[in-house]
């Protein structure tokens, strides 16, 4: 092969090569009404029953029952005549790492990936900043669940679940806890790639 054809093939080669970007995963994102343990349903109890989920005993829990980390159940579990369904955490919640948390959250979020404007990384934390229709939901939402637990929940998995302390109207909410840096910038990159038209 001649020395000129050989290089061409090369440069067309690498240029292919580094020309292509990694994909970014898109993500389902949303903010969800948490139901408080005392509210669940008899027809709910049994679904926890019945998938060997341990329930929560304290009744001012948002978090209604414990999965363990090898059990084979699908999430989320759709309640539809309740109008919720049950997530799980993404990561486990005790000490000893071998239990998911689960939540009962209302069926249909009331913040989703449309409401959002873009996401920064923050150290280990994705700061959300919303859309004037999101700052406006998310200012409602805050004032009517104050005292209240809210699911940050990406592909219907809790990533993280905040007490509600006072109305928040700057139209900024975060998601914390995250286990790294690495992790934020995953999630951050899934939800603004989600977001862009």
């Amino acid at each position: 092969m001649k020395p000129t054809l050989l290089m061409l093939a090369l440069g067309f080669l690498c240029s292919f090569h580094f020309g292509v970007k990694a994909q970014v995963q898109k993500a389902n994102f949303g903010i969800y009404e948490t139901v408080k343990n005392k509210d669940i349903p008899k027809s709910v109890i049994e679904i926890l029953k019945a998938q060997k989920i341990q329930p929560e005993t304290n009744l001012q829990s948002s978090m209604i029952g414990y999965l363990q980390k090898s059990a084979n159940v699908t999430f989320p579990i759709r309640c539809e005549k309740e109008n919720l369904k049950l997530v799980k955490t993404v990561y486990p919640v005790d000490k000893g790492g071998d239990y998911f948390g689960i939540f009962a959250v209302r069926h249909v979020p009331v913040i989703v990936n449309a409401d959002i404007e873009e996401t920064v990384v923050r150290g280990k934390n994705v700061e959300i900043h919303f859309n004037l229709k999101g700052a406006r939901k998310w200012d409602e939402m805050t004032r009517k669940n104050k005292g209240g637990i809210v699911a940050f929940a990406i592909d219907d998995q809790v990533y993280t679940a905040p007490i509600i302390m006072a109305e928040i109207n700057s139209g900024v909410a975060i998601i914390n806890g995250l286990k790294d840096e690495a992790m934020a910038k995953k999630i951050s990159d899934q939800l603004n790639n989600s977001i862009r038209k």
